[in-house]
């Protein structure tokens, strides 16, 4: 046989398989930002033996590595490199995660530097990509007294950035609050005539894989009922233009909008369904709208909890 045909045909399969992983649904996505802080690598896989298809590690600030990011950058390069061969062979492929509610002002620095720097990491670190958790935004979509304009470029310009660092073939999501988004042009959403997130992924749609929206923290009211979540934001939450339905009718699709909920009553302020309801939801939602992108969860625990509530959503 050609082995040079072989190894060049071993090669391209290897690059472009994250990308295949990444084309399932329902898309099954964990953030880990505590786990074994000593062998890291355990609680990546056991996540991936859990069922996990998309595991996220928490969190690359503006500043720097912190939490149990850092915990795997400390592991040695074949102690990494198994890791990851292992997630692949399941199925699952692992992200940095940039930002996070504590990363309290990353919109100082230069987004397009910013994001190159994350996207050289993530490649060193054998990592599949990027997720952007961008929050602390102001209504009307405008953070540090800039303009709206100037805010959606930030979030698209450290997009294109971890593309180009990464060199190409990376995975890139983002972590929205369901507020951020709305109709372009309505004037009684809390993001404002701009859209919000929906202007954001329209300029780079492209290279956007999909997006973990965060329906949780925004009120004990909201999202916390099928018509919420799915079908009405203003009618428990007061915040129109934000479930699964309204945003797809604002134009993103329905295979980029996983759903993103508390895994434990105590890993968000407000927010949390039970798994079992969870499960009944998506089955409608999954045949009355045609939704089918799948579950995020916060956060990840090694204590068995995190695999029961994946394996109730999708038994």
């Amino acid at each position: 046989p050609d082995m040079k045909a072989i190894i060049s045909t071993f090669v391209i399969l290897a690059t472009i398989l994250p990308c295949f992983i990444f084309a399932q649904e329902p898309r099954k996505v964990i953030y880990i930002d505590d786990g074994n802080w000593n062998s890291p690598q355990d609680s990546i896989v056991g996540a991936a033996d859990a069922g996990f298809n998309v595991i996220i590690l928490a969190f690359y600030m503006h500043t720097g590595p912190s939490d149990f990011l850092q915990a795997w950058e400390g592991q040695s390069d074949d102690v990494k490199q198994n890791a990851v061969n292992k997630l692949h062979a399941l199925g699952a492929s692992l992200l940095v995660s940039f930002g996070g509610g504590a990363d309290g002002n990353p919109y100082t620095v230069d987004a397009y530097n910013m994001g190159y720097q994350v996207g050289q990491y993530a490649k060193q670190q054998y990592c599949d990509g990027v997720d952007f958790d961008l929050e602390n935004f102001d209504q009307g979509f405008t953070v540090n007294g800039h303009s709206t304009e100037w805010t959606i470029h930030w979030c698209q310009n450290i997009t294109r950035g971890a593309s180009d660092g990464f060199g190409g073939g990376a995975i890139l999501t983002h972590a929205p609050q369901s507020p951020y988004f709305g109709p372009i042009g309505a004037t009684n959403t809390w993001a404002g005539p701009s859209g919000g997130y929906t202007a954001v992924y329209n300029g780079i749609s492209d290279i956007i894989t999909f997006l973990n929206i965060q329906f949780y923290n925004q009120g004990s009211d909201c999202y916390n009922t099928y018509d919420s979540l799915f079908l009405d934001g203003n009618g428990n939450c007061g915040l129109p233009g934000t479930s699964v339905n309204e945003i797809q009718q604002a134009g993103i699709p329905f295979d980029v909008i996983v759903v993103g909920k508390p895994v434990h009553s105590g890993d968000a302020g407000d927010g949390y369904v039970d798994p079992n309801t969870l499960h009944n939801w998506f089955m409608t939602a999954n045949s009355s709208l045609g939704w089918n992108a799948g579950i995020m969860g916060w956060e990840w625990t090694d204590d068995g909890t995190t695999a029961s509530w994946l394996s109730a959503i999708y038994p």
